[in-house]
């Protein structure tokens, strides 16, 4: 099963340059090559959105080969930090990224098949839709109102074209949900 961690970038406009969100009142770890290791933000994890990114990007055929784009050129140390911290050993399979206008302009009135979910995860994310195996359903339905009241205050803090999503992606087995 596939999963991802977003985490949120914010174009700073008086230098021009990409700053990750993330826990100022945790200290970053150092690691290897003084690369630090913030703790950074995750944009809504209370859900899988690997779904919603997939489909977003032209990924969400089941069998489809995904072109995640890697990471933008211009990221900020601290997204470099967390890549070198989870891709480079191996712990995420691929890196993505978005703009936030495009989560903001998507159609969640789109279906999803909830057959082409692992039943694991409906029972770990998405229990309230159990019931609905096996139905194709509205993105706004797979996804709670928290992530809309979420959205809307990123787009009411930083705008349309000066928040990104960056989103590593993980597989785990099925029994992780069951824990």
């Amino acid at each position: 099963m596939e999963n991802a961690l977003c985490c949120i970038e914010i174009l700073n406009t008086e230098t021009n340059l990409w700053e990750c969100i993330y826990d100022k009142n945790k200290q970053p770890i150092d690691l290897v090559n003084n690369c630090l290791k913030y703790w950074v933000e995750d944009f809504f994890s209370e859900i899988n959105l690997i779904h919603l990114l997939n489909k977003i990007e032209g990924n969400s055929q089941p069998t489809s080969i995904k072109n995640y784009k890697g990471l933008p050129n211009d990221c900020s140390t601290q997204i470099l930090c967390e890549y070198n911290f989870l891709y480079v050993p191996n712990l995420c399979e691929n890196v993505s990224y978005i703009d936030f206008k495009e989560l903001i302009n998507f159609d969640y009135n789109k279906m999803i098949n909830l057959n082409e979910l692992p039943i694991d995860e409906i029972k770990h994310y998405y229990p309230r839709l159990m019931e609905k195996r096996g139905c194709l359903v509205p993105y706004k339905e797979l996804l709670s109102q928290d992530y809309f009241t979420e959205l809307q205050k990123l787009k009411l803090l930083y705008g349309n074209d000066k928040c990104r999503i960056i989103y590593f992606v993980f597989s785990f087995e099925d029994e992780i949900c069951n824990d």
